[in-house]
């Protein structure tokens, strides 16, 4: 049953169901951490990047070379992971295509 308050009296206030935090302001200092900053990779960068990676050859060759390079990390990783990518989907693809044929010998040997 709710408590019935007199007209001339206003309601108590809403208390929230739970402790509020006082907010909190972030103070944005501009160049306070520029020099932990790494440089960008501009899109003229990566559009050269992509058109050197269609060229067979200079594609690994360009992929350990930019690897290596530590002036944009960006960069640095993308190859990294690329070069592990171009190790790791040749095992897979060969697994896979071995178990397939594997278990297709097994079940035509069966057949017969």
């Amino acid at each position: 049953m709710s408590q019935q308050f007199p007209p001339s009296a206003p309601p108590p206030p809403m208390q929230p169901p739970y402790p509020q935090q006082p907010a909190q302001q972030i103070i944005v200092q501009q160049g306070a951490n520029a020099s932990n900053l790494s440089p960008t990779v501009t899109m003229g960068d990566w559009f050269l990047f992509f058109i050197l990676q269609c060229i067979p050859g200079v594609n690994l060759i360009m992929l350990i070379v930019f690897a290596c390079d530590s002036n944009k990390p960006s960069r640095a990783n993308y190859c990294k992971l690329m070069l592990l990518l171009m190790i790791i989907v040749p095992i897979l693809a060969f697994l896979i295509i071995t178990l397939f044929f594997g278990g297709l010998a097994t079940v035509m040997n069966n057949m017969q």
